[in-house]
């Protein structure tokens, strides 16, 4: 599998992506195919940075992206951004 070269990086953010493409939506921000994340591969065990578990911020590098209507990656709208910086998980 080829990591696409694009997207928001997240790593840092507590993201809950039905929610947040919720909030992106809500804002009349259009997203093509919805929301999709991926982070660097996982390496070997390091008891300073545990695996990511649900609910926890996302590991450094992790990206935030959406697709278009042929399913490439895209980036997201830039207004969605600042939805993202600011998303919550309820």
């Amino acid at each position: 599998m080829t990591i696409p070269n694009v997207g928001l990086d997240v790593g840092g953010l507590v993201i809950d992506l039905y929610q947040l493409e919720q909030e992106i939506k809500a804002a009349a921000i259009p997203l093509s195919q919805g929301l999709t994340m991926h982070g660097p591969p996982p390496g070997p065990p390091d008891p300073k940075n545990p695996p990511w578990v649900p609910g926890s911020p996302q590991p450094p590098g992790t990206m935030l992206y959406t697709h278009d209507d042929q399913g490439n990656p895209i980036d997201l709208p830039p207004e969605a951004e600042a939805i993202v910086r600011v998303h919550t998980p309820a």
